[in-house]
């Protein structure tokens, strides 16, 4: 039986875990393409998302080989680089998500919100965890053992709060209005160069 074996315990969880990543990341880049879909007619912003993807994917490795995971073997160590790179890639589509919100003031409505602000807190806590696990070993167990279930029951809170609430959050200006504007910035920087 599985539950006996702590072997293929081992196996089957980090498996599954890094699979679960792999379809927050595809969350993360389904709610970035509703949120701004009426930016994508530009090319450059197509491939925006994927240009932060490979490189937080670069500095992810990198820094696997540089700071390989503390007290662990390498089949550890690949496991635990590869977790803590899958969630720098997470954090660093959240950043560029809220970064760009603030900047072009896009409308969006709660339930986008609420799976953005979710992962931000599963992921931040987790990363932490990993982080922190992998950089000093069991030295800081409290915080390690608990950072990542509490964070994710934040989760878990801001998700259900998103999808019971109003449907329309932050609306300063529409979308439409910050196109036109990203327009005319695109026409200036074409007319400097």
């Amino acid at each position: 039986m599985i539950f006996f074996s702590s072997g293929i315990f081992y196996y089957l969880y980090w498996s599954t875990a890094l699979i679960g990543e792999v379809f927050i990341i595809f969350v993360l880049r389904e709610t970035f393409a509703d949120v701004f879909s009426a930016f994508y007619v530009l090319k450059w912003f197509r491939r925006l998302v994927t240009s932060v993807t490979l490189v937080s994917l670069a500095y992810a490795i990198a820094r696997g080989f540089i700071h390989p995971a503390y007290q662990a073997n390498s089949l550890g160590k690949l496991v635990f680089s590869a977790e803590i790179g899958m969630q720098i890639i997470q954090a660093a589509l959240i950043i560029l998500f809220i970064w760009l919100w603030r900047f072009y003031r896009v409308e969006w409505d709660a339930p986008s919100f609420g799976i953005v602000a979710g992962f931000a807190f599963a992921i931040s806590g987790s990363l932490v965890a990993y982080m922190l696990r992998s950089d000093f070993g069991t030295k800081l167990n409290l915080i390690t053992k608990y950072s990542g279930s509490v964070s994710y029951i934040v989760a878990i809170v801001i998700w259900h709060i998103s999808f019971l609430g109003k449907q329309s959050v932050f609306a300063p200006r529409p979308v439409a209005d910050s196109l036109d504007e990203l327009k005319r910035y695109s026409t200036v920087l074409r007319k400097v160069r």
